[in-house]
């Protein structure tokens, strides 16, 4: 019997580096980015204990909050929203 995918699998690197760049990092990074994110995802998740998905989450929302304090040419803050749904 083939293995089902775990819905507490983390995004496959190419999904995760779309999200990266929806949420502004510079495309040109974000394939770098997303595989230094899995890298520590994993490292975090066996230091705490927490299913890798958790860890992302966790690593992403700090991310989320650091780009949405980030302040526009404007002068406002730039917002960001990152929808992370597995199938």
């Amino acid at each position: 019997m083939p293995e089902q995918k775990s819905r507490n699998q983390p995004l496959p690197a190419g999904q995760l580096a779309s999200v990266l760049a929806q949420m502004g990092c510079p495309a040109s990074k974000s394939n770098e980015m997303a595989a230094q994110l899995i890298r520590r995802a994993a490292q975090l998740a066996k230091t705490t204990g927490r299913a890798e998905t958790e860890a992302m989450r966790h690593l992403l929302e700090l991310m989320r909050q650091g780009w949405a304090a980030r302040k526009t040419e404007d002068g406002t803050v730039a917002s960001v929203t990152f929808p992370i749904s597995h199938p």
